[in-house]
């Protein structure tokens, strides 16, 4: 039967291979030899797109920047993250892509936008 060797901090467990079901086992595993595992939480954050929808997202990041489309049928930002400059370029990027050309003539754009934390 082969086993696994689970090693943290100079201490070991061996368990059979056949036992680990889930990934849930492998922390258990570590618990046990005194790995301190903590739950990341998840907090809920939202943002307001340029047309006036709002959305909001649960996830254990802060991030703090969405890319949002302008038009007024848009529902849904995408490149959530933490640095401005990623989103601007994000943004600018989708911009000249060539099936969204016709539409800047009605003014609509990517841009980016702030995220909040919802209470």
């Amino acid at each position: 039967m082969t086993k696994v060797i689970f090693e943290y901090n100079g201490k070991s467990k061996k368990m059979p291979i056949s036992d680990i079901k889930s990934p849930t086992d492998i922390a258990k595993a570590y618990q046990d030899i005194g790995l301190k595992i903590k739950k990341s939480k998840k907090i809920r954050l939202g943002y307001t797109l340029p047309n006036g929808k709002k959305h909001s997202f649960l996830t254990t990041k802060n991030h703090k920047y969405a890319v949002c489309w302008t038009g007024k049928d848009a529902a849904l930002g995408f490149c959530y993250t933490d640095d401005y400059a990623v989103a601007a370029t994000t943004a600018a990027n989708w911009c000249n892509r060539y099936e969204y050309k016709e539409q800047r003539v009605n003014g609509d754009k990517f841009v980016v936008v702030d995220i909040y934390e919802v209470k």
